[in-house]
């Protein structure tokens, strides 16, 4: 019998099996409706696929969400959502294929971890990322561009990847050397991609999983049997600074696949391994915080376990290729309660193997793989199931103590710490936050009331957990500007736009002032109570120092001060024009200018100042006329336009003159038989009309 037709036959004994006996006869209990019809909301509880169904053509290893809900998804494909990314690709949370987003990998991707800043670290067997030479481990900006700033120089495979409080990055695989230096297996990178050198703990053996705890300690799984010149089969633990923990010693038999610490800094371990810590676990057990074994732990699969997914509830996904897991049928996935009982409520399954697992904000369950039925739906290598109850994450702050409230099927973190934002926009680390019931708590903190903090989480997905992403959650306060506005020069007439960006509790107020004055929206103001203020027209008057005051129930921020400089008040608009005059009539020169009033006007010509007065008027208005001119008018004229601000010069328009009466073209002597014609002809100038009369031995001819 195929595993479809097993896990169809599962379903059809639980279904059979929900039927109760009541008073001697067979009575089925919709117990769902009956909820509903109570007017209780009920989760779907097998839990069924969603509609988030875009299709892989080849294995799912890497899963992992941004801030925005996208999905990363790494594999071996070569067509997913229809499309054709090769091995990487972006989806929207409804599954489609996200086209902004475009990155190839020649070989394939098993771990992505997206980073606070939303930059994509990416790992695997490539040797190409981007479209340029990357071999093994690279980082993406979050458009899918290279990171070229960033080349840790790897030379083999590199299987997890995880990220530290600090924002250093612990890397596991079967690797010999990292940027140009031996690390072998396992190695740590600083935030720019630099081997970090104080770190060093070298693997007999393949590294397949690395986990960091709250406490900054590194769990390591694999395939090894020494781990820093210490036996330690397939499983250690080393401490922050990369030298082995003594005391931490539940070898393994065979290899360790995937590891998950709890928030009570229990471990647990998945893999292929039949003994763990000197006793049977098959393929899945849990540890104490000391590394001995949690024997109050069931759990046990009958095949390798690839993925685990920590919810915040305490309940425990389980991917890998098993049919069986705590005992029960279940067919490659499963969830456990935190005792490690099978969930009963859980009865989703997949046709073959899961690889990855990634829990979203949302309770949802996105798995990964090499199945093509997830839930009793056609899915191929990736789906999606509905979330089993409400989830629900808020900050809290009682005084100096601030709790991050985590509740239902959200993802668990791996370890939570607390920044404050600072003036410019900057996040301060405030501390690691501590493992409560029902979340994360920050106790005895020394910072002001109202000050705006985030605490950020970091949750592991994927094949064998080597993938990752950030949580994070605001709790704001007092504004804090995070963006100053800038000062500017601009030329009288345009437009200027001062702009400043606040962080703080909602509702923020503004207000603009200039000169400590208050700004009101007006014919030339607009934006006065916004982040933005916008002046029109600008002249001289405009010009000054800017500042935005914001403010909520917390208190008030002011920003720096923005100059505004404002230059070419008063300016031209329309110079005067050069024209062409005959002698004895009149000209006009005009010119438009504009700025703060009142505006001086000076003609001049030829440099010299004019003033009124005989043919002249209009020397110190916009308008000048020149009446009756003769050729001394002939020349260059200009005004100078001045207010209290400046002053500005126009082009220069000349004035020229027709020349007076003259021949430029004599009659000349010309030679005809008697009875023949004959034509003289002349070229004069002058104004006009031009009268001609002919001469004959000086009389005129008529």
């Amino acid at each position: 019998m195929d595993s479809s037709c097993k896990m169809r036959n599962r379903m059809q004994n639980r279904q059979a099996g929900s039927a109760h006996r009541l008073g001697g006869g067979l009575v089925e209990v919709d117990l769902l409706l009956a909820l509903l019809m109570l007017g209780a909301r009920v989760w779907a509880q097998v839990p069924p696929a969603d509609a988030f169904n875009p299709g892989a053509n080849a294995a799912v290893y890497a899963l992992a969400f941004q801030p925005d809900s996208k999905l990363l998804v790494g594999g071996d494909f070569t067509s997913l959502a229809g499309e054709l990314p090769v091995r990487l690709g972006r989806l929207a949370p409804v599954g489609h294929l996200d086209p902004t987003f475009y990155c190839r990998a020649d070989g394939t991707v098993l771990a992505v971890l997206v980073q606070p800043d939303g930059k994509i670290v990416v790992g695997g067997s490539f040797s190409n990322l981007a479209g340029r030479a990357r071999a093994y481990l690279g980082r993406l900006n979050p458009d899918g561009t290279l990171d070229d700033g960033f080349n840790p120089e790897v030379n083999s495979v590199v299987q997890a990847v995880a990220l530290q409080p600090d924002a250093k990055l612990v890397i596991g695989g079967d690797f010999t050397s990292v940027g140009g230096q031996p690390r072998i297996g396992l190695a740590r990178l600083n935030p720019d991609g630099t081997l970090d050198e104080s770190f060093r703990a070298d693997a007999s053996g393949p590294v397949h999983c690395v986990a960091v705890q709250a406490d900054g300690r590194i769990v390591v799984g694999g395939s090894f049997t020494n781990l820093a010149c210490y036996t330690r089969p397939r499983l250690a633990r080393l401490q922050p600074d990369g030298t082995v923990d003594e005391g931490f010693n539940p070898w393994a038999n065979d290899a360790v696949h995937c590891l998950v610490v709890q928030p009570d800094g229990k471990i647990v371990v998945g893999g292929a391994f039949t003994s763990l810590a000197g006793q049977a676990r098959s393929r899945l057990g849990r540890l104490n915080a000391d590394g001995t074994l949690d024997g109050s732990f069931g759990g046990g699969a009958n095949g390798p376990v690839f993925s685990l997914g920590l919810q915040a509830d305490g309940r425990l996904l389980v991917g890998g290729n098993f049919s069986s897991l705590a005992g029960q049928a279940r067919s490659c996935l499963g969830r456990l309660n935190s005792d490690g009982t099978l969930d009963g409520e859980f009865t989703a399954e997949a046709d073959g193997s899961v690889f990855a697992l990634a829990i979203g904000l949302d309770g949802k369950v996105t798995l990964g793989g090499t199945f093509t039925s997830l839930a009793g739906a056609s899915r191929s290598w990736i789906g999606r199931l509905q979330p089993t109850g409400p989830v629900s994450q808020r900050l809290e702050r009682t005084g100096s103590t601030v709790s991050w409230l985590r509740t239902g099927p959200l993802p668990e973190l791996s370890w939570a710490v607390l920044e404050a934002l600072q003036q410019g926009g900057v996040w301060e680390p405030v501390g690691l936050g501590e493992a409560v019931a029902g979340g994360w708590r920050w106790a005895q903190l020394p910072l002001p009331p109202g000050t705006s903090v985030r605490a950020r989480g970091y949750v592991v997905s994927g094949h064998r957990v080597g993938s990752g992403w950030c949580v994070m959650e605001y709790l704001w306060g007092k504004p804090v500007l995070v963006e100053q506005p800038a000062s500017q020069t601009n030329q009288a007439g345009s437009s200027v736009s001062f702009s400043a960006t606040a962080l703080g509790a909602e509702p923020l107020n503004y207000q603009w002032f200039k000169d400590g004055m208050a700004l009101r929206d007006g014919l030339k103001v607009s934006g006065a109570n916004t982040p933005v203020l916008i002046v029109t027209n600008l002249l001289g008057g405009d010009a000054g120092g800017y500042r935005l005051v914001v403010s909520n129930l917390w208190g008030t921020t002011t920003s720096a001060v923005a100059w505004l400089t404002v230059v070419g008040d008063p300016f031209i608009k329309v110079h005067p024009v050069s024209q062409t005059r005959d002698r004895g009539q009149s000209v006009t020169f005009s010119v438009v200018a504009a700025g703060t009033y009142p505006l001086s006007y000076r003609w001049l010509k030829d440099g010299v100042a004019l003033v009124d007065g005989g043919r002249l008027s209009g020397t110190t208005t916009p308008s000048l006329t020149v009446t009756n001119v003769f050729p001394a008018d002939a020349g260059n004229y200009w005004v100078v336009v001045s207010n209290r601000y400046g002053m500005a010069t126009s082009a220069v328009a000349q004035l020229t003159l027709n020349p007076d009466l003259a021949i430029s073209v004599h009659p000349v002597s010309q030679t005809r038989d008697p009875g023949q014609s004959v034509t003289f002809s002349v070229v004069a100038t002058g104004t006009h009309p031009l009268g001609y009369q002919w001469f004959k031995d000086g009389v005129a001819l008529v």
